[in-house]
């Protein structure tokens, strides 16, 4: 998130015709969304992985069934959209 959050400062402080303020005003406003649903699934990741019980049985059951395949988030790798 840090190097896709810099690359969006460094456009939005470099486009002509914005000053400081209104630069990070857009900025904010672009990186607002993907920022939070990645710490949701952040959030969500620490249950499951920290996850006792029934939930760590069924946990284990489906990463042994669906392998990565579970784990495979195109949106999160593909970068900013």
């Amino acid at each position: 998130m840090a190097i896709e959050d810099a690359q969006a400062l460094g456009s939005g402080l470099g486009s002509e015709g914005l000053d400081a303020p209104a630069a990070l005003q857009r900025y904010a406003a672009l990186r607002w969304q993907r920022n939070a649903r990645v710490q949701a699934r952040a959030i969500q990741n620490g249950r499951i992985f920290h996850a006792s019980g029934p939930v760590r049985w069924a946990r284990d059951a489906a990463m042994k069934l669906l392998g990565e395949r579970l784990l495979d988030m195109p949106w999160l790798y593909r970068g900013q959209t």
